[in-house]
């Protein structure tokens, strides 16, 4: 499940926050990775 995201995320140092849902678990979708540009976008 992690297999990906867990090389992709330490190259990409805007990547915030990792969301994993039942949907990834379960279906296979792909896991949600917040930036740094979207969570000051989210709080302005």
């Amino acid at each position: 499940i992690m297999l990906n995201v867990m090389y992709e995320i330490p190259t990409r140092k805007e990547i915030t926050k990792c969301v994993i849902t039942k949907d990834v678990i379960e279906k296979k979708e792909e896991p949600i990775l917040v930036t740094e540009d979207r969570k000051k976008s989210e709080t302005a």
